[in-house]
């Protein structure tokens, strides 16, 4: 659901890799899209047409890259109630952020991360 709040996505065709066939996507944060200095796209998705799994992940910026390559990738239909309540020695650390300003926090983060 916030996948296209936070990501900005481009199609990259298909690819076969190991006699499989899959689906590219470059992804970047829509942060660094809206930055004028941003160019290239940081992420690539390869994703499996037979059941829509990730089968790799490759990350590049100007000081290092990797790829992931994920054999075994488990996903819960929900996420457990207690993922929304803090623990006690994280509540200091939580803070609500309006709807309106989570692009500057995207930002912030991803300038912290440079």
């Amino acid at each position: 659901m916030f996948l296209p709040a936070l990501l900005d996505v481009r199609d990259g065709g298909n690819a076969r890799i190991s006699d499989q066939d899959y689906r590219v996507l470059d992804v970047r944060p829509i942060a660094l899209k809206r930055n004028q200095q941003a160019n290239g796209w940081p992420g690539r998705l390869w994703i499996s047409p037979k059941d829509h799994r990730l089968a790799r992940l490759a990350l590049r910026f100007q000081t290092w890259s990797v790829i992931l390559l994920i054999d075994k990738l488990e996903l819960a239909p929900t996420l457990a109630p207690e993922t929304w309540n803090p623990t006690a020695e994280q509540r200091n650390q939580v803070t609500a952020v309006p709807g309106d300003k989570i692009f500057t926090l995207i930002g912030l983060a991803l300038k912290q991360n440079r």
